[in-house]
This record gives C-alpha cells, sequence and structure tokens, in this order.
C-alpha cells in the first residue's frame, strides 16, 4: 500500500510538473506609429525592421529612396539608395504606377519609359541592380531563376501572327530567341517559382502548352480538367508534393476558377474546387484564400461564399483525390468575421477576426503547441480595421498597417509564456537596433538581453572583412549601448557603404543587423 500510495504521489508529482511546463503564446501590442512619409511599397528582410521604397521622378531622372523603421517605432529619413539620369526628357511620361514584387530573395521594380522597360533588383544588402530591356512591349513577361526574364513578341497580322519566346539574361543585358509556339499572344505563368508554363491566350489548345523546369529545359505539356487559361497563379505553397492551389481567369467575362493544380510528368491536371461569377455588377460564388498549407495534404484557410459577404475560416484535408473537413487543430471556426489569415514564420501563423464595429481578434496559432490563444485590441486611432496587412520577420514580430483613418503602423510580437503566465526564457538576445541610421558621424547600436551578459558587437563589410569590434568591458548588463563613430579598428575612417553588424553573448547566443554609413 506504501508503495502503491508513493508511486501514485510520484505520478501526480511528475503530471503537475508536466502542467506547469506547457506552454502558450500569445500577441502582444509594442508600438503604435503614424506615417507620414509617402511610400510605394513595404516588407520586411531578417533584421526586425520594416523597410519603404519609394521613387520620386523629375524630368528626365529618378531616386529611387528607402527608410526603415525598428521595433521600437523609430523611423530613419528617407535617403537615395539609387538614381538614375537620362539624356531624354520623359516629362510626365514617367510612371505614376510601378509594378512591386519579391522574388527569389530580392525586390524588383518594373515601369516603361519611353517604350523601354526598366527593372530595378534590390537585394537585402542593399545592392541594386538597373536593367532596362530591349524597346518593345513586353507587358507579358515574367522573371523566372533569378537571372533570366521570359517574355513574348508576335509579328504578322490575323490570322496569320508567329509568336517568338524570347530569354532576357539580365547578367549580360542580352536576348535569344528560344522557339515558335503555334498560337498568338501566349500568356506565361510562373507555377511556385519551379515552372514556367506557356499556354495560348483564352483558347482551347490547351494540349500543345510548353512547361520549362528551372534547367530552361523546354517540355511539350497538356493540360486537362478545364477548357480555358487566362491568368493563372498558384495560391499556396504545395499541400501534397507537386499539387498546389490555383486560381484561373478567363479574361472575358471575369469569371475566376479555384483548382487544385497538379503537375506529373509535366502535364497538368486541374482540379476545380469552385469558382466566382461576375455577374450584374456582383461576384457570385465560392472563393478560397488566404491558404496556409501545413504537411500531407493538410491546410487552413478562408473560404467566400456569393458575393463574398459570407466569409469563414476552415480546415480540410486532402488525400489526393477528395478534399473532407478537418476541424481539429488549428481549428478558428468560433471566430466569425475573418479579415486575414497569414503565416508569420515555421512555427507561428496569426488570424484577424472580429465584429464590423469594435474590437478586433488577433488569434495566434503555434504549430509547434498545436494551440490557438488570442487577444482582443481596440486601437484608438483605428479601432474598426477592416484593411490591414502584415509584415513578418523570424523574430516572431509583425507589423500591420490600415489605411481607414489615416497610415497608422502598429508593431505587435508573439510572445511565448508557461501556464503560470511567467515568460519563457527562450533566446537570450531579444533584440537590436542601430540610431541613426543610416549615420554619418556616428551610430549607436543597441541590444536587449534575457539575462545580464558581456557583449561584443563584431561589424564587417560585405567583403566579410573585420572592421570594428566593440565590447561592453566586461560588463554583465540587460541592456547594452555601444558606439560606432564609423573609424575601423586601425584608426582611420570607413568607406561609404552597407556594414552588418553581429552582437555575441559569452553563452554563445547572437543576433546580427545591418547599418549604413553616409559621407
Amino acid at each position: 500500500m506504501t508503495k502503491t500510495i508513493l508511486f501514485f504521489l510520484l505520478c501526480s508529482l511528475l503530471s503537475v510538473t508536466t502542467l506547469q511546463a506547457q506552454t502558450f503564446s500569445r500577441i502582444e501590442l509594442i508600438n503604435t506609429l503614424q506615417l507620414t512619409a509617402d511610400y510605394d511599397y513595404v516588407t520586411t528582410w531578417s533584421d526586425s525592421l520594416l523597410h519603404f521604397y519609394t521613387i520620386d521622378n523629375t524630368a528626365n531622372t529618378f531616386v529611387l529612396k528607402h527608410w526603415t523603421c525598428s521595433s521600437d517605432g523609430v523611423l530613419t529619413s528617407p535617403i537615395g539608395m539609387y538614381a538614375y539620369s537620362s539624356v531624354e526628357s520623359w516629362g510626365t511620361t514617367f510612371p505614376t504606377y510601378r509594378t512591386y514584387w519579391k522574388q527569389y530573395g530580392c525586390i524588383y521594380i518594373s515601369f516603361v519609359v519611353l517604350s523601354h522597360t526598366h527593372i530595378l533588383s534590390i537585394t537585402e544588402s542593399g545592392s541594386v541592380t538597373h536593367d532596362i530591356l530591349p524597346s518593345g512591349d513586353y507587358y507579358r513577361y515574367h522573371l523566372f531563376t533569378p537571372d533570366y526574364l521570359y517574355y513574348s513578341e508576335t509579328t504578322g497580322h490575323y490570322p496569320d501572327l508567329i509568336c517568338s519566346i524570347y530569354r532576357y539574361d539580365l547578367n549580360t543585358n542580352s536576348s535569344d530567341s528560344l522557339f515558335v509556339i503555334p498560337y498568338h499572344s501566349p500568356v506565361l505563368n510562373v507555377i511556385d517559382n519551379r515552372y514556367l508554363l506557356i499556354t495560348p491566350m483564352m483558347g482551347n489548345s490547351l494540349e500543345n502548352c510548353i512547361l520549362l523546369d528551372t534547367l530552361h529545359v523546354a517540355h511539350p505539356s497538356s493540360i486537362t480538367g478545364t477548357s480555358f487559361i487566362w491568368q493563372m497563379s498558384t495560391t499556396s505553397p504545395e499541400i501534397l508534393p507537386d499539387t498546389y492551389f490555383a486560381a484561373i481567369e478567363d479574361g472575358l467575362l471575369r469569371d475566376y476558377q479555384f483548382c487544385v493544380l497538379t503537375v506529373n510528368n509535366y502535364n497538368l491536371n486541374i482540379s476545380v474546387l469552385g469558382g466566382v461569377t461576375y455577374c450584374g455588377g456582383g461576384l457570385y460564388g465560392t472563393n478560397f484564400f488566404d491558404i496556409i498549407a501545413y504537411n500531407n495534404g493538410r491546410f487552413s484557410c478562408i473560404e467566400g461564399f456569393s458575393t463574398l459577404t459570407y466569409l469563414t475560416y476552415r480546415n480540410f484535408i486532402y488525400d489526393g483525390i477528395n478534399f473532407t473537413s478537418d476541424d481539429n487543430f488549428p481549428n478558428l471556426q468560433p471566430y466569425p468575421n475573418p479579415y486575414s489569415l497569414q503565416r508569420i514564420n515555421d512555427r507561428y501563423a496569426v488570424a484577424i477576426a472580429g465584429p464590423q464595429t469594435g474590437p478586433r481578434n488577433f488569434i495566434c496559432i503555434d504549430y509547434q503547441n498545436q494551440s490557438v490563444t488570442d487577444s482582443v485590441f481596440t486601437f484608438t486611432n483605428a479601432p474598426n480595421i477592416n484593411y490591414a496587412e502584415l509584415y513578418s520577420d523570424n523574430d516572431n514580430l509583425f507589423y500591420l498597417y490600415q489605411t481607414v483613418q489615416g497610415m497608422y503602423l502598429y508593431i505587435l510580437k508573439i510572445v511565448e509564456y508557461t501556464a503560470n503566465a511567467d515568460p519563457v526564457q527562450t533566446p537570450q538576445v531579444m533584440s537590436c537596433t542601430a540610431y541613426p541610421n543610416p549615420f554619418i558621424d556616428n551610430t549607436t547600436i543597441k541590444v536587449s538581453l534575457k539575462q545580464p551578459e558581456p557583449l561584443t558587437v563584431i561589424i564587417y563589410n560585405l567583403k566579410g572583412q573585420l572592421v570594428r569590434t566593440l565590447t561592453s568591458q566586461s560588463k554583465a548588463e540587460l541592456n547594452h549601448e555601444l558606439d560606432w563613430d564609423g573609424k575601423a579598428d586601425i584608426g582611420n575612417s570607413s568607406a561609404p557603404g552597407l556594414y552588418v553588424y553581429k552582437a555575441s553573448t559569452l553563452s554563445g547566443k547572437s543576433i546580427s543587423g545591418k547599418i549604413i554609413l553616409l559621407k
């Protein structure tokens, strides 16, 4: 009896210990900021900063400008990171609308001036490459692999049109003709950055398509399951190997089909799930968007019905043939009026839901602990957010902005807690910022730690060469502020440009950031 009681007490103690070790994650509002500077594009890199980009132009010059916002709400001033002048004056023909997209680890900006297509590529390190394509109409071009653009060119008169596919090398600024296709006005679609699909425009010859792989090998391809394709876009990562969600537009009646796209031996099969029809000024049908694919066919999404006024969070399992409802984790059905469902990183996703008027629920989905928790925020500057974008990094930090009642930026963070509401001591290094950044004479690198430790900051140039070493003089502190005057260890001034700093503790934790030195 005594041994039995001791065993029961031991099991009870272990269960209590396990309960206390359980963790949950919740969203916390860190900062609120009103934006005043106008911008064209915003994104995050890996430095926990929000990056803004815009283009200012005069009659024959344009300047690409860039500035950042830290998690502390510190906005740097816009600086010119690239400028271009032309001998020709484009005057008012410079486009006010530019196309921005992020692909292959770069930001790309494209626009047309005086019949020439300009493409700017921006890397995370801040370098800018400017390519000007030969004169022509490249409305239907696609970047496929980081080095090559594909585009089509049609010659002749209907019905005897001849279309050629060209490949433009961004490294050598040269183009070559690849092949001629037997239909005019082809459409180029990129599938998950893995395939380039060339199809006829609103044609029914879907057995004469071409599929290119990343080695730039062209494969004859056919498409089954639909009678038309104009524009097609994949809307999710792989839900199964070589299986994606896709949206197809017919380009004529403004109808859309939502489907499962499977690539099998370079042939495509389309299984239609639903569609949206434009009729009488309204949209009718079924729509799937904000799709988050987990693995083994499981995914979450927002599903819309009829005129898309009725929306709901849905969870599905796809086995390659059938879809079945998945009402287990993460079950978001209790949250009405969903606005957004977005992955933050490999561990977290965030959903936003709530009534038409009033505070919004910010729901944290924790894949690792298979838990769903939510927080309710009432934003004093914009209590009724109905349009928002999320931008995230790998540090559980994300940004939200809205434009309904002014341009406000909200900085939020996912924080992990134990069951007794104590913060979990995960990474030693919490955050690092440098201000001002860019700087001219001096910048201060601020690093916040989870526990007091000495700190060392090493600054490198883009060649990986050590420039300067800064230390905290062996002081074990939670918050460190180290100044850099732009000089190297040997005392000479460093050249203007981008530098990388790495902050390290004695326990082996580290975090990196970037700073720009101006002169």
